[in-house]
């Protein structure tokens, strides 16, 4: 899998549209510049009042610990598939907590990786928010929840509705191979 094929914007760019953003009342920018430019979120963070959130593909808990200890975000976005599973997603909220920064999982995976950053949220945080991918038709239940017997789902304000099924909630689809399971 590729990531990061775009080029990543400059300080001066991000700023800029960080300043818009501020007028527009946006609740956060996300990701504005390369996840490992430090010294530039440390700066877009102290010019703007727009709160910047970053993470989401970050894999390394010394890139997440840098994120959270330089000052560089008000929002950090992990993803439990990415991190170390369940255990490392936990070693990033508590960090989160430990420098008052706001602990929001990006989880752009499959239901079972939403079903793993959503119990960690439940159960440990106090998260305004889990994202999670639902966006007709690319990405469907059906297609996002493939390996799962029965979907994942949500009340009608969004909400995910967890099992109180043993483990994760969940019964992994072993029956259909693979090839027809996600069309």
């Amino acid at each position: 899998m590729a990531w990061d094929t775009q080029a990543p914007w400059s300080l001066k760019d991000a700023l800029a549209v960080a300043r818009e953003l501020e007028r527009l009342e946006v609740y956060w920018m996300e990701e504005p510049l390369h996840r490992a430019h430090y010294a530039g979120m440390g700066v877009l963070r102290e010019a703007t009042d727009v709160r910047l959130a970053a993470g989401e593909m970050t894999r390394q808990l010394h890139e997440l610990r840098e994120l959270l200890t330089g000052g560089c975000v008000d929002v950090v976005q992990p993803d439990a598939a990415l991190v170390g599973g369940i255990r490392g997603l936990r070693r990033i909220a508590l960090m989160a907590q430990e420098h008052h920064i706001t602990f929001t999982p990006h989880t752009w995976t499959n239901g079972m990786g939403v079903t793993a950053n959503a119990h960690l949220v439940a159960g440990l945080t106090d998260a305004h928010f889990l994202e999670y991918p639902f966006d007709p038709p690319e990405w469907s239940l059906a297609r996002r929840d493939f390996l799962m017997e029965e979907p994942l789902t949500t009340d009608a304000g969004g909400w995910i509705e967890l099992s109180d099924a043993p483990g994760m909630g969940y019964t992994p689809d072993e029956g259909r191979p693979l090839a027809t399971r996600i069309a």
